[in-house]
C-alpha cells in the first residue's frame, strides 16, 4: 500500500499534479491512496478519489509507504498512529530548515525508514543531502504539440506563460519586457497573471488571465513560444510548467535560475537568459524565424520524451515498490 499525501488545494499547483501523476503511474502496480489534511480543490476532488485525514475518527493512512509530496507544512500527530513501514519525503522547495523540521517530526513519530527525493539535480546540489532525483511526471498524451489548423494563420507571434496567480511567481522586470514585445508586434498571454495588473495600466497586447481559465495543454498549444521567470523570492526547484511547454513542442525561453536549467541546452532545445535584453533578443529572433521555432520545439519534445521514457518511468515505479 502506498499513501500519497499533499495539500491538493490548488488545481494549478505543480506539487498537486506531481501527486496526481504519481498516483496514475503507481496505481496499475499496487494499491495507492490520495490523502490531504486540508480542503482539496473542488475540481481535483471531483476527478480523483481524495481522502481527508481525520485523526479524531481514525481515518488516516495506515502502514505501507507514506509519501509526502512537498514539505510546506509539518505533518500532523497522526503520523505516529499511521505507523508506516517507510516514509518518503518529496522535497520540492528550497528551504533546508523546513526540510530538517519535517524530518525531525517524522523521527519524533518513530518512523524508522525515512528517505528524501529531490525535484532536480540542482536542488540536490544546493541541499547537499543524500537522496534520489525524481522528475515530476507529465502526461505526454495530454501535453502534445498542436496540430496544424486555423490557429497557425494568425498574424501575431504569441508569447505566453502559465503558473499559479502568485506575485512571487513573476519577476518585476516581466511587465517592461512584455511591453517591449507588444511594441515589436507580439501578443502576450499570461495565465495566472492577474496579480500583475496591480502594477498599473497594461499594454493593449498583454492579456492577463486568471489561473485555470483554460486547460493547461490547450493554453500552451495556443502559444508560439513559452517564457518563464520567477521573482527573486522564488527559486524554482524543478519548473513543471517548463517541461509541459516543451512537451507541447514549444521553444522555451527561461531565466537561468532554477532546477530546469540542467535540462535546457541553450540554443538546441530551448534558451536561457540572464537579462531582459538577452530575453528580448531571443524572443524577437524566434518571432522572425519560423524554422528556428520548429527545430527548437522538436528538440524540446524529444528531450521530454527521453526524460519520461518507459524505461525511466519503470525506474520510478521500482523505487516506490521497494
Amino acid at each position: 500500500m502506498i499513501h500519497l499525501v499533499n495539500p491538493l488545494w490548488n488545481a494549478a499547483g505543480g506539487s498537486e499534479w506531481h501527486t496526481i501523476e504519481l498516483y496514475r503511474e503507481l496505481s496499475p502496480h499496487t494499491e495507492v491512496k490520495l490523502w490531504t489534511e486540508h480542503q482539496p480543490d473542488p475540481s481535483l476532488a471531483a476527478a480523483w478519489p481524495i481522502n481527508r485525514v481525520d485523526a479524531a475518527s481514525g481515518h488516516i493512512p495506515r502502514g505501507g509507504t507514506l509519501v509526502f509530496v512537498g514539505v510546506y507544512q509539518l505533518p500532523g500527530a497522526w503520523v505516529r498512529a499511521a505507523a508506516p513501514l517507510r516514509a518518503i519525503v518529496l522535497y520540492n522547495t528550497l528551504d533546508p530548515q523546513q526540510l530538517v523540521r519535517f524530518m525531525r517530526q517524522l523521527f519524533d513519530a518513530q518512523v524508522q525508514r525515512i528517505e528524501v527525493v529531490f525535484s532536480s539535480e540542482e536542488q540536490r546540489k544546493q541541499t547537499r543531502l543524500r537522496g534520489i532525483v525524481e522528475y515530476s511526471l507529465i502526461d505526454l498524451q495530454r501535453f502534445v504539440p498542436r496540430t496544424c489548423g486555423a490557429g497557425d494563420q494568425r498574424k501575431s507571434f504569441v508569447v505566453g506563460r502559465l503558473s499559479r496567480d502568485d506575485p512571487r511567481k513573476h519577476h518585476p522586470d516581466d511587465m517592461p519586457l512584455y511591453s517591449e514585445l507588444v511594441s515589436s508586434g507580439c501578443q502576450v498571454r499570461i495565465m495566472g497573471g492577474t496579480c500583475l495588473g496591480q502594477a498599473g495600466p497594461l499594454s493593449d497586447g498583454v492579456e492577463l488571465i486568471p489561473a485555470k481559465t483554460e486547460p493547461a495543454e490547450e493554453f500552451l498549444q495556443g502559444l508560439d513560444c513559452f517564457f518563464y521567470r520567477t521573482g527573486d523570492r522564488w527559486w524554482e526547484p524543478f519548473g513543471r510548467v517548463v517541461f509541459e511547454a516543451m512537451a507541447c513542442g514549444l521553444p522555451v525561453v527561461c531565466h537561468r535560475r532554477g532546477g530546469y536549467v540542467a535540462n535546457i541546452d541553450h540554443g538546441q532545445n530551448g534558451f536561457l537568459f540572464d537579462t531582459n535584453e538577452e530575453a528580448l533578443a531571443i524572443l524577437l529572433r524566434l518571432q522572425a524565424d519560423r524554422d528556428l521555432r520548429t527545430s527548437i520545439g522538436q528538440a524540446a519534445r524529444a528531450t521530454v520524451e527521453a526524460m519520461y521514457s518507459p524505461a525511466e518511468r519503470a525506474k520510478i515505479v521500482q523505487y516506490y515498490l521497494m
